[in-house]
């Protein structure tokens, strides 16, 4: 079983690896999509590869990442990473939402949304990495 999920996972990731790549390589605004919907202040789910090149690629933008949450918030032995807050979905209902809460994991989308909404975040403030890059190319 664990050969499916890796496949599965691998195949799930593929697109967005390689849209990653073409805005690295091509100098693309990233945060050009959240300004183009007037959202300013975001926040990310789901630590993983795709979540830290987001994070890099937003770091130097004028929207401001707010918080990384993640179910495995006490690996973060500081609480931060670069500099961001990283906190359990928990939090959620102690805090006032960003305008937009982007889920930054394919294979894992589903329950992250799942954790969000059962922690009373409404479903139009959450969106999808790849709605993110693959919405900038409609943008244009």
């Amino acid at each position: 079983m664990a050969i499916i999920d890796a496949n599965t996972r691998n195949a799930t990731d593929h697109p967005t690896a390689v849209r990653l790549l073409d805005i690295i390589l091509n100098d693309e605004d990233i945060s050009a999509f959240f300004r183009h919907f007037g959202w300013k202040k975001i926040a990310v789910c789901g630590m993983s590869r795709f979540c830290k090149v987001f994070i890099k690629l937003m770091k130097e933008t004028d929207i401001k990442i707010e918080y990384i949450f993640d179910k495995n918030y006490q690996n973060f032995s500081d609480g931060k990473y670069m500099g961001i807050s990283v906190i359990g979905y928990d939090k959620l209902n102690e805090m006032e939402l960003p305008d937009m809460i982007v889920v930054a994991s394919n294979y894992y989308y589903n329950d992250i949304v799942d954790e969000l909404i059962e922690n009373n975040v409404p479903l139009e403030k959450i969106i999808g990495l790849n709605d993110v890059i693959f919405g900038m190319e409609r943008l244009k």
